[in-house]
């Protein structure tokens, strides 16, 4: 009968392992795949705050410095400044004036100044990037706030890292991703314990997008899991001491 009620505790606190893992492993089922495709829509779409660095070259390079917002760094050195967008989703550049960033992808702004600039300078090359690219963390990370990147092309995995990674009792089965798309605010669930999360919309991260970690219970479940665990400590010990006792 001892042992039986061994077997039972044993099984009992086995189980409650196994639940646990469940909630908090990522990627679960990527042994099943040998390969999968991630979202491919990301293209990101310029936003008033915006602040992008557009720099411009050719062939000669004398010909192309008019068009560069520069500034001096020391010595004979220069450094191309970035254009702020404007709330009206303008930026104003030298000799072309107000180009209507927002709302386009940086592919589309460069087509939009090259054919601006092929009238001054033959076969222009313009370079643009992103230089404030940020989004946001709510909930349960260890460090919630604003992180920032050098490029525009974070993954969501990527920024929770940054972030600290998931508390304990951070619920990944269900992160929530708003973002804002042409004004409207759109928001995704995410299950990051999942290999499907790889093909969220969300999955590659865009400018000021927010992330919401929520916990997998309340504070007051909070303490009573405590309890719990205590309590299955202590019965982990009372089976072992059982077990020593029976096998003696």
């Amino acid at each position: 009968m001892n042992k039986i009620v061994l077997l039972s505790i044993c099984l009992l606190i086995l189980n409650t392992s196994c639940i646990s893992k469940k909630n908090i492993l990522y990627f679960q089922g990527i042994e099943n795949q040998n390969t999968f495709k991630a979202d491919e829509t990301f293209n990101h779409i310029i936003e008033p705050d915006d602040l992008i660095s557009i720099r411009i070259t050719a062939e000669v390079s004398e010909v192309a410095a008019p068009f560069n917002q520069t500034q001096a760094t020391g010595g004979q050195n220069m450094q191309t400044m970035g254009y702020l967008v404007d709330y009206q989703g303008f930026v104003e550049m030298p000799i072309l004036g107000k180009i209507k960033a927002a709302g386009l992808t940086k592919s589309e702004l460069k087509e939009l100044l090259h054919l601006k600039l092929t009238d001054f300078i033959k076969d222009p090359l313009i370079d643009i990037r992103i230089l404030n690219f940020k989004v946001t963390f709510l909930g349960e990370v260890g460090s919630p706030g604003t992180i920032s990147s050098a490029t525009e092309r974070m993954t969501l995995h990527e920024a929770i890292a940054k972030a600290g990674d998931f508390k304990v009792v951070a619920n990944r089965k269900n992160v929530l991703v708003i973002r804002d798309e042409a004004g409207v605010k759109n928001h995704y669930r995410v299950d990051l314990t999942s290999v499907e999360a790889f093909q969220s919309p969300a999955f590659y991260l865009r400018q000021n997008d927010l992330i919401y970690v929520e916990p997998r219970f309340t504070r007051s479940d909070s303490t009573a899991l405590g309890a719990n665990l205590g309590l299955i400590a202590s019965l982990t010990g009372f089976a072992l001491s059982l077990f020593l006792l029976i096998n003696r």
